[in-house]
C-alpha cells in the first residue's frame, strides 16, 4: 500500500514539473522578484543614509524576500489547485478516485517546494557571491539541506489551505491572508525583535521565522546547533495540518460534496 501510494504521488509530482517548465516567465518572474525588491530597499536605504549600506543588509533582506516568494508560492499552489478543481467541476472525481486527495495536495506542494528551492538555490546563489565572494559557498550549501527540512512543516500548512479553499472557494482570501501574516511577523524583511510581543511571538511560532533564521546564519558563520532544538516543534504543523484536513475532508467535504457549499 505505501509503495503503491509513493507510486502515486511521484506521478503527480512528475506531471506538476512538467507543468512548470512550460511557464518559464512565471519561474522567471519568480526568480527575479526578490532580486529587484532587495535592490529596491537598499536604494531607498542609500537615498536615506546618504552612502550605501553595507552588503550584508542587503544580502538579509535577499533572503528574506526570497523565502517570502517561496511562502506565497507554496500557499498559493494548493489554493489555486482547488480552485481550478472547483471552476472545471473535476474536485469531486478527486475524492471518488482511488487516489488519495492528499497524496494529491502533496505532490503539489512538493512541487511548488521544489520550485521554491530552485529560486533560493539560484537567488541565494547569487547572493552569496555578491556579498561574500566564494569564501562562503561551502556554508551556502550546507543551508540547503537545513532549508530542505525547514520547509517541510509548510507541507501541513499547505493541507489546511486546501481544506479551506474547497469550503471558502477564493484562493485570495485564503492565501493572501496566510502571506500577508508571514511577511509582517516572520522576521523576513527585518528583524524580529523590533516586532511589538504579540507579533514577535506569532512570527516564533512559525516556520517561515526559522527558514530564514537557518539559512542566514549558516551562510554568515554564525550558526549554532543548539538552535535546531525548535526544528522538531515545526513538525507538530505537519501533523495538525493532517489532523484538519482529514477532519474537513471526512466531515465536511465528503458529506456536503465540494460544490454543495
Amino acid at each position: 500500500m505505501v509503495r503503491k501510494e509513493i507510486n502515486q504521488l511521484l506521478a503527480i509530482l512528475e506531471v506538476e514539473l512538467k507543468n512548470i517548465l512550460r511557464e518559464r516567465g512565471t519561474v522567471g518572474f519568480s526568480i527575479f522578484f526578490p532580486i529587484l525588491l532587495s535592490l529596491s530597499t537598499y536604494s531607498v536605504g542609500t537615498g536615506i543614509l546618504g552612502k550605501p549600506p553595507s552588503l550584508e543588509l542587503w544580502f538579509y533582506q535577499l533572503i528574506g524576500f526570497t523565502i517570502l516568494m517561496i511562502t506565497i508560492v507554496m500557499s498559493a499552489s494548493s489554493a489555486w489547485y482547488i480552485r481550478q478543481g472547483l471552476l472545471s467541476r473535476r474536485l469531486e472525481y478527486i475524492f471518488s478516485a482511488p487516489v488519495n486527495p492528499i497524496i494529491i495536495i502533496a505532490s503539489i506542494s512538493l512541487t511548488s517546494g521544489i520550485l521554491g528551492f530552485g529560486i533560493f538555490l539560484t537567488v541565494g546563489l547569487i547572493g552569496v557571491i555578491v556579498t561574500y565572494g566564494l569564501s562562503n559557498l561551502s556554508n551556502f550549501f550546507i543551508s540547503l539541506l537545513i532549508l530542505i527540512i525547514a520547509l517541510i512543516p509548510i507541507l501541513g500548512i499547505n493541507l489546511i489551505i486546501a481544506a479551506a479553499t474547497i469550503i471558502g472557494k477564493e484562493p485570495e482570501a485564503i492565501s493572501q491572508p496566510v502571506s500577508a501574516i508571514v511577511s509582517t511577523t516572520s522576521g523576513l524583511a527585518y528583524p524580529i525583535t523590533i516586532l511589538p510581543f504579540i507579533l514577535k511571538i506569532i512570527g516564533e511560532s512559525m516556520p517561515y521565522y526559522y527558514a530564514a533564521y537557518y539559512v542566514r546564519s549558516i551562510i554568515e558563520g554564525y550558526f549554532n546547533i543548539l538552535s535546531l532544538g525548535n526544528l522538531p516543534f515545526l513538525f507538530l504543523y505537519l501533523i495538525f495540518g493532517f489532523v484538519i484536513y482529514r477532519y474537513f475532508e471526512n466531515n465536511y467535504i465528503r458529506k456536503e460534496g465540494a460544490y454543495g457549499i
